[in-house]
């Protein structure tokens, strides 16, 4: 990956997917203050209206059945406006980009996520509790919630759900969520003696979709990591996720623990990371559990281009692909709350 000379009028541009998601805007004027022009993508087309995209397009819904289409729609995108980038959202779009970067890097376009190997254990929650219980002498600083397939769970009788999910706390509670997913979606909290109950529910009809967990008591935390292209950790920035709506934190505040920079380094030494990269955790006492890795910007990710130079910097290095400009900065970040509002917008139609 290299850096170019742009044939497209001279123009930096920058695909960038789901811009019709609430949380987008923020990024898209980022990318535009830097100098970007944006190409927006999403399956509704309602925001393509929005003053920040110099071209929209509607793309096919990123799901198996429409890989074939939505790489064509992707590919005829770039080979006309010929970007640096293209920057997803949704992890099964994310999947299917990488899956096939090699095809868009013989047009010049970077993917700006993690590569195959890594989404094949991180897109699916029981693939990564299974990686990281597996490698426990590698994972020193953080634990992982006990964690079973919905289905195996069901096949045992109440009589055994104490072998399943060994006696080390109460563990009366249980999340089922999906497998693969995004945010908050199809997630239910559970007692323990409703588990059969809630499955009878229409939307749990195939177990072999879900997953289930013990509850662990908790405080949100989101750590955002910006990598370079080789998987070497540049930024690590902390928060704690205060308020929550439609699983998209809308309260934020930076901190700074040094145990969450031993557990990126852990992490990274194990999975390759590219770019953007957002690791939630729910900390009890001084215990982090890890829930999830997102290989995308977070829903409040944004704060990080506020509370540190470096990362700003980084960002801005890493996007023109002056990669030799790259400065690891673990310092703390400014500790900055971020509350987050609607903004209205009005077009004629």
């Amino acid at each position: 990956m290299s850096k170019r000379d742009f044939s497209y009028g001279n123009d930096k541009w920058i695909v960038r997917s789901a811009v019709c998601s609430l949380a987008s805007y923020g990024w898209l004027k980022i990318l535009k203050d830097m100098g970007f022009k944006l190409f927006g993508v999403d399956v509704v087309e309602w925001c393509r209206y929005n003053d920040l995209l110099d071209g929209f397009a509607k793309v096919v819904k990123a799901v198996e059945e429409n890989e074939d289409e939505l790489i064509s729609q992707l590919l005829s995108i770039t080979k006309n406006i010929n970007p640096y980038w293209i920057i997803s959202g949704p992890e099964t779009e994310v999947y299917l980009l990488v899956k096939y970067e090699n095809v868009f890097e013989q047009f010049g376009v970077s993917i700006f996520h993690p590569p195959i190997e890594t989404m094949e254990i991180i897109k699916n929650k029981y693939k990564l509790a299974s990686f990281c219980n597996n490698r426990l002498d590698s994972f020193k600083n953080f634990k992982v919630p006990t964690t079973e397939l919905l289905s195996t769970f069901v096949e045992n009788s109440e009589a055994n759900i104490s072998e399943i999910f060994n006696k080390t706390s109460n563990k009366k509670n249980f999340i089922i969520k999906p497998i693969e997913g995004r945010g908050s979606t199809g997630i239910t909290r559970v007692d323990a003696n409703k588990v059969y109950k809630i499955i009878e529910r229409e939307e749990y009809k195939d177990l072999s979709k879900f997953l289930i967990q013990e509850f662990i008591e908790g405080e949100e935390v989101s750590v955002d990591v910006l990598y370079d292209f080789k998987g070497i950790p540049l930024n690590i920035i902390p928060r704690k996720r205060l308020a929550v709506d439609s699983g998209i934190s809308i309260v934020t505040e930076t901190f700074y623990d040094n145990k969450i920079v031993e557990i990126v380094k852990e992490l990274s030494s194990e999975l390759k990371f590219r770019g953007m990269n957002n690791i939630q955790f729910i900390k009890r006492n001084n215990d982090y559990y890890l829930t999830d890795i997102n290989p995308r910007f977070g829903g409040a990710s944004i704060i990080c281009y506020f509370v540190s130079e470096s990362f700003k910097r980084n960002l801005f290095n890493i996007l023109n692909k002056n990669f030799e400009d790259l400065v690891q900065d673990f310092t703390p970040p400014k500790k900055v709350r971020m509350i987050r509002y609607y903004v209205d917008f009005y077009y004629e139609v």
